[in-house]
């Protein structure tokens, strides 16, 4: 039915690869033991996994299906978990990347979005790109990560909110999208789908029926929200980018196979619908932007006044409150150990999951601070973005009802604002420098300061123990009688300041005048490309602060493209 492979980096320097295989119970046996086929050097006869968990994934609750007894259901799921032993692997790799995948035999015969012309195969695979040049011996990345067991079935004609909780240990950032199916092998053949369906369509729509609402994946959050009136089994591929200082990292895909059910009717004869979520009383996923050193609260309240199915017994619903985040902290009661970044956020009543009958609260606390929006994997930007997921399930059979709910919280450095033609910082307790086009001003360290030059303006902040953040950025033009407002770039530009470069920290101000993700290359004097990669711009300025690593001293080609235009200048490196 599906599955992934991902990686960790474990205190050794080694890798160690994870396979989960999604099972119908209906179907075959899970196999034993998996074996990788890598293009990384040193495999030739592939990356051994051994099973090391075996476990029933299917619904819970009374009446519902189970591997014992799946009892035809396609939502009777066992899910292997497959490991290997820790494993070197010496060398970088290629810009295409290193491979990882696993072939078998067979798919469901009860798919629906898949044409029988397919090869009947299915292929899970993960890609490995390269950073900064840096040989993978000792390791430095951990993969994206999935926090939930997939979503396998839903009931027909529900709104359905699903989310691949997706998170990494790093704290690199995660792109979502959907993936092609493949048939046998890799990079293989992309598997054929049947008419009115594709890998970036693969739920049922309007042209099935136009009552039913198509799937929209959310690339931030990896939400995954539609309703489906059309019943059946139906393969989906999400594949989740990992960015490292904007540059592409890892990929991972996830396949599963979601059963699209008969509604559950409930002792009072009516539809069994999902459990309620509320984040600070929003029915959706929750957005908000704090400055570094702020706190947060978020009420978590979940809700379900259905009844249960007859058969068993017709009483109120229990239902079962979670809640993932790397941001977590021990226990969820740590404020200084268990996260990636302390201060670790918590939660009023640790002892999760909660479960109770038609009602379940929490409330989440997070105390912000310098660290949040400082320097994350040698990159220092204005601000970073922190995720935390929710999820509210219910014990109607045979099919839980599931909704999810997203945190997305901002952490920003110091905002500055105009006060007529001066500029002001106001942030307590740090040193300021201010800059000019990258390049530190001599002298200018208070919170206000009046410019005499034209140029895009910034302010590095940093605390006490040496935590250093950036400020957003503000373009201003010298008239000849003053200053005017903000103004924003007219054509795609790019500057660089000191050059030439020194520490290897190249300060970067790139402009849009529109807002467009843009590929940013160095490229020795052979014309080699040494390092590479990708900025998400906003229309108008920003200040990037990136560390370039060891590259040699010399003369090198600074470019970056957008989709619809291209600017270059020369940098020099001591």
């Amino acid at each position: 039915m599906g599955g992934q492979i991902t990686w960790t980096c474990n205190g050794n320097g080694e890798f160690v690869f994870q396979v989960k295989e999604y099972r119908d119970c209906n179907g075959i046996p899970g196999d034993q033991s998996i074996t990788l086929v890598t293009n990384a050097p040193g495999f030739i006869s592939g990356i051994f996994c051994s099973k090391i968990s075996q476990t029933d994934i299917s619904p819970v609750g009374i009446g519902c299906p189970t591997c014992m007894n799946p009892m035809g259901n396609l939502n009777a799921v066992e899910e292997f978990i497959y490991e290997s032993a820790p494993t070197t692997i010496v060398g970088t790799p290629p810009s295409s990347g290193w491979y990882f995948y696993y072939s078998s035999c067979c798919r469901n015969g009860n798919i629906i979005n898949l044409s029988t012309s397919g090869g009947g195969n299915f292929t899970l695979r993960a890609l490995m790109y390269p950073s900064n040049n840096l040989t993978t011996n000792p390791c430095y990345d951990n993969s994206p990560q999935f926090a939930e067991s997939p979503t396998m079935a839903i009931s027909a004609g529900s709104e359905t909110s699903y989310n691949e909780a997706a998170f990494d240990q790093d704290l690199d950032s995660l792109v979502y999208s959907w993936g092609q199916p493949l048939d046998n092998g890799y990079p293989g053949s992309n598997y054929p789908f049947t008419a009115g369906y594709s890998y970036s369509s693969p739920l049922p729509g309007p042209s099935q029926n136009p009552l039913n609402i198509a799937a929209v994946l959310n690339p931030s959050t990896g939400r995954i929200s539609f309703t489906s009136f059309t019943q059946g089994a139906f393969v989906t591929v999400v594949k989740v980018s990992s960015y490292r200082c904007n540059t592409l990292i890892a990929e991972v895909f996830r396949e599963i196979q979601i059963a699209i059910t008969s509604n559950s009717i409930t002792a009072n004869n009516t539809i069994n619908q999902n459990s309620q979520l509320y984040l600070n009383s929003i029915p959706a996923d929750y957005y908000d932007t704090l400055l570094a050193g702020d706190s947060i609260t978020i009420q978590i309240l979940a809700n379900d006044t259905d009844l249960l199915s007859a058969t068993a017994g017709g009483g109120v619903q229990t239902i079962t409150l979670e809640a993932k985040s790397p941001e977590f902290g021990y226990q969820y009661q740590r404020t200084d150990s268990g996260c990636v970044i302390p201060p670790c956020a918590v939660l009023m009543n640790p002892s999760m999951p909660i479960s109770n009958p038609i009602v379940a609260f929490n409330s989440m606390n997070w105390v912000t601070a310098c660290a949040h929006a400082s320097y994350i994997n040698g990159c220092l930007q204005h601000q970073h973005t922190y995720f935390f997921l929710f999820k509210v399930k219910d014990n109607m059979c045979p099919v839980n009802g599931i909704s999810y709910r997203t945190a997305a919280i901002t952490i920003s450095g110091p905002e500055i604002y105009l006060n007529g033609n001066s500029m002001v910082v106001s942030y307590p307790g740090v040193t300021l420098q201010w800059y000019l086009n990258g390049v530190a001003i001599p002298g200018a360290t208070d919170t206000i300061f009046t410019p005499i030059l034209s140029g895009i303006y910034t302010v590095i902040a940093t605390s006490g123990n040496g935590c250093e953040m950036i400020s957003s950025a503000v373009n201003r033009t010298f008239t000849g009688t003053g200053f005017e407002n903000i103004s924003s770039p007219t054509t795609l530009s790019i500057n660089v300041n000191p050059n030439p470069v020194i520490n290897h920290q190249l300060n970067l101000i790139a402009g849009s005048a529109e807002g467009d993700k843009v590929l940013i290359s160095i490229l020795d004097i052979t014309g080699k490309t040494v390092y590479q990669n990708t900025a998400e711009l906003q229309r108008g300025y920003e200040h990037l602060v990136i560390q370039i690593g060891d590259l040699v001293p010399g003369i090198y080609h600074l470019t970056m493209r957008s989709s619809k235009e291209q600017t270059e200048t020369k940098i020099v490196i001591q």
